[in-house]
């Protein structure tokens, strides 16, 4: 009698675990320290840059990226070496990084008013509120408004400038004020730091980056070395962009590596599990 022959049942392969998170607890605690000081170190060298520069914040109106931050401003123009925009009536310009620190300056630069008319008031309002009435010069001119502290305590400052308009043909547009140049500057200021929002900004962009750099399973080293290439390029922006415009840069790029990121962790699992197709 020949011995039967039980077959044991094949082991079934292990399933690879698709949502394992790729740092260890430790790797990621540090990543997040190096998130939290590059944000800190960027907060440290905007503040130094907006200490040092005098006025803090500059707009020259005639320049194509005021539009940015401005409305009801005619389109821009050019007389000479002057670049203008004329108000359109009720005109506003906002400063996204106003600073805090100091007594706020607000500087208005206004050019020659149409010779066919005298110049009109001009009313400044901030942040909706009405401030002063101006009795403007006809001649070109540089008004200098010390501000209440108030106005930028969050770190941002909407100015708002309301004129009489009229019609100067054969131009038929409404046209107010000859407006050049805004600025803000701080008067006695040891330390001017930037807005609230401008730090929490950068510091989610680096988030969602550090983010996209988990669920891509880099090593916490590398993603520690790109993280610091970004906080490099976001200091290079301190320094050329213009400070009224940094925090649309910003925000642009920060809703960009949201996307970025969202899109990763939405896609990846899925690209996972099919590639045998890639």
């Amino acid at each position: 009698m020949t011995p039967s022959h039980i077959s044991q049942p094949a082991r079934p392969l292990p399933i690879p675990q698709r949502n394992r998170l790729p740092f260890a607890a430790g790797s990621a605690a540090r990543l997040a320290l190096v998130v939290a000081g590059l944000t800190l170190l960027l907060t440290l060298v905007e503040a130094a840059t907006l200490s040092a520069r005098r006025p803090t914040a500059h707009l020259e109106l005639g320049a194509p990226e005021a539009a940015l931050v401005t409305s009801g401003l005619h389109a821009p123009e050019q007389d000479g070496e002057r670049r203008f925009r004329w108000t359109a009536g009720r005109s506003e310009v906002r400063f996204l990084n106003a600073g805090l620190g100091g007594a706020p300056v607000l500087g208005l630069r206004l050019g020659t008013a149409p010779a066919a008319a005298p110049a009109p008031d001009l009313s400044v309002s901030l942040n909706g509120r009405p401030f002063v009435t101006l009795d403007i010069d006809d001649r070109p001119r540089q008004y200098l408004l010390l501000l209440p502290p108030a106005a930028t305590s969050g770190g941002t400052l909407a100015v708002q400038l309301e004129s009489a308009t009229a019609v100067f043909p054969p131009d038929t547009r409404q046209v107010g004020v000859r407006l050049e140049a805004v600025w803000l500057d701080a008067l006695a200021a040891r330390a001017v730091w930037p807005a609230p929002g401008v730090a929490l900004a950068q510091g989610a962009l680096l988030a969602c980056l550090a983010a996209m750099l988990r669920w891509l399973r880099a090593s916490w080293r590398l993603a520690a070395a790109l993280l610091l290439l970004a906080a490099l390029g976001l200091l290079a922006a301190q320094r050329y962009v213009p400070a009224p415009l940094l925090p649309i840069y910003v925000a642009r790029l920060g809703g960009a590596a949201v996307a970025l990121a969202a899109l990763t962790a939405l896609l990846l699992p899925a690209l996972e599990r099919r590639a045998e197709w890639l």
